[in-house]
């Protein structure tokens, strides 16, 4: 019996000792799976935040690649804009050019009909030189010719006024006929007139 009891006492303490030893392992595994829990929750933490920052990273390439395909879709817009600018800008200038064309060669036909002009009226001028030159030469002639025609002329009529008078102072004794008379009146007019007209041709 006395055995039984040391041998039940000596299995209690064991039991005791198994208890304090397991109870230790309980508190180390505790402490340990704290540690591991504590740090599962860093890491989940870790975690969290590195999938923030790709989801950031994520939305802002997202972004990123609207803006840039924006970027392209005004890009592609702002070409063909320019594209069509510039086609519209060569049709500017090929009319530019070829209303250039057709002034240069409408100015070429204006300034040869104006040289065809000046020539003609050069020629013209020539012309109306020499007539004027002729005409002087005809008024001159015509002047010497009328000198000689006045001198003649008066040469011609000097003695007539005087044979007039002659004939006025005999007309009362002889007592000629009225034609007679008429014809002495005629004859000192027209002999006024001749005067008349070579002294305007010598004043001219």
């Amino acid at each position: 019996m006395k055995l039984e009891n040391i041998k039940l006492a000596s299995n209690l303490q064991n039991l005791q000792h198994d208890y304090a030893n397991l109870k230790q392992d309980s508190v180390e595994n505790n402490e340990v799976c704290g540690e591991l829990l504590l740090k599962q929750r860093r890491e989940l933490v870790a975690a969290k935040t590195d999938l923030a920052l790709k989801d950031r990273e994520y939305e802002i390439v997202e972004i990123s690649e609207r803006v840039m395909k924006q970027m392209c879709d005004e890009f592609k817009r702002d070409k063909e804009k320019a594209l069509e600018d510039l086609r519209k800008m060569h049709i500017r200038m090929d009319d530019a050019e070829q209303q250039a064309k057709a002034a240069m060669a409408k100015l070429k036909k204006e300034r040869w009909h104006r040289a065809e002009t000046e020539k003609k009226h050069r020629e013209l001028i020539n012309q109306l030189r020499e007539c004027i030159v002729e005409q002087r030469q005809v008024i001159e002639n015509w002047r010497r010719s009328f000198s000689q025609l006045a001198s003649l002329a008066n040469e011609a009529i000097k003695d007539v006024p005087g044979l007039l008078a002659d004939a006025e102072s005999v007309m009362p004794i002889f007592n000629p006929p009225k034609k007679i008379e008429t014809f002495l009146n005629y004859c000192k007019k027209l002999i006024r007139k001749i005067k008349n007209v070579m002294a305007r041709a010598r004043d001219n």
